[in-house]
């Protein structure tokens, strides 16, 4: 019998570790011992078990190459590679584990935003598409996300296809540092967990100011290095940063910036205002 943990929201302003729930719960399956392998094609099949991923396909294992193995010792790696790009099956199903884990900080995200129905809005990193069906659901605003991932912008376009197909929102693969929005595009942009994977933070503010109307808002909003720290799964591959150093970019773009601490202080937003010409 499948276990339950995926189907319980985690409690309000609280964060629980995706990984050591998940590597725990394969583990306690597969049992593996010091030095053992378990096979990705186990390591997503357990995970489909519990999520009920309906369109899980268990992939052959290449014992001989040993290809298609994953040290248990390296699910961190795995894990944050997921994180930084969803890809494929694996992709997927760590989608709905940011869904769950990330649900108040969207929350909090859309309370900052304060859309109206006449906003543009930019979701930069927008994943499968959660956050923006959520506003989709609570304004007329027209919406914009843009993901790296071919998978995630397969995702959230199927997601919100109701809203694409009334011509409310728009979804596409793009690179957050290098914008194909003319200047002025937008009045809010928005960014939840990651600014951690920004090759170029410069670049990409700027991108960012350059797409904004003057007096446009961008809310960026991730967790504190402390409580990143607490999580296996980010010692590598994540970028870590300080409030003031955002801030700091923010102001070398052209914004005015402050922070927000959100989640009982274990998250914040670096709210960022265009200025307003005249």
């Amino acid at each position: 019998m499948a276990r339950s943990w995926i189907h319980k929201s985690p409690p309000e302003h609280s964060l629980y570790h995706p990984l050591s729930v998940i590597q725990g719960h394969v583990e306690s399956v597969l049992a593996p011992s010091a030095g053992r392998h378990v096979s990705t094609s186990a390591f997503l099949a357990t995970i489909a078990a519990d999520t009920g991923a309906r369109d899980a396909v268990p992939i052959k294992a290449d014992t001989a190459s040993g290809s298609d193995r994953l040290d248990a010792m390296d699910l961190d790696g795995y894990l944050a590679a997921q994180f930084a790009h969803p890809t494929g099956l694996g992709g997927r199903l760590v989608g709905r584990v940011m869904n769950r884990q990330n649900r108040p900080l969207y929350e909090a995200t859309a309370r900052l935003l304060d859309l109206s129905d006449q906003d543009s809005v930019l979701d930069l990193g927008c994943g499968n598409g959660f956050v923006l069906g959520l506003l989709a659901g609570r304004s007329r605003a027209s919406l914009t996300g843009i993901d790296l991932s071919p998978s995630m912008v397969a995702a959230a376009s199927a997601r919100n296809a109701r809203f694409v197909r009334a011509g409310r929102m728009a979804v596409r693969r793009e690179d957050a540092a290098c914008l194909s929005s003319p200047d002025g595009a937008f009045t809010k942009a928005y960014s939840v967990n990651t600014v951690y994977f920004w090759e170029d933070v410069a670049r990409t503010m700027a991108e960012i100011r350059r797409v904004l109307q003057p007096g446009g808002l961008f809310v960026n909003v991730l967790y504190t290095n402390e409580t990143l720290a607490r999580l296996s799964h980010t010692k590598t591959g994540y970028q870590r940063h300080a409030p003031g150093e955002l801030v700091a970019a923010a102001g070398r773009a052209g914004f005015e910036a402050e922070t927000t601490p959100l989640l009982g202080g274990s998250a914040y937003a670096v709210v960022s205002r265009a200025p307003v010409i005249g």
